[in-house]
């Protein structure tokens, strides 16, 4: 999950199956400076069990964005 920032600010992803139901929080607001990063989500819930391959969204928040994007895991 690939992401910029034009200022430094706290970042949350959370990553939620085709129903809404959370899978993993990936960032919980940690501190990211300015500029560009990348999160790497390696397919597994919250208890580090994988989870099948499918449809998944991952929402990104800022205190100045809010966006969701879907994403396909494949095994």
């Amino acid at each position: 999950i690939n992401f910029n920032l034009s200022t430094s600010e706290m970042v949350n992803v959370t990553v939620l199956d085709v129903s809404g139901r959370v899978v993993r929080s990936l960032v919980d607001g940690e501190f990211f400076s300015s500029g560009s990063h990348q999160i790497i989500w390696d397919g597994c819930n919250a208890s580090g069990t994988a989870v099948s391959s499918g449809l998944y969204m991952y929402h990104f928040e800022t205190s100045f964005t809010s966006e969701a994007k879907w994403m396909v895991l494949v095994r």
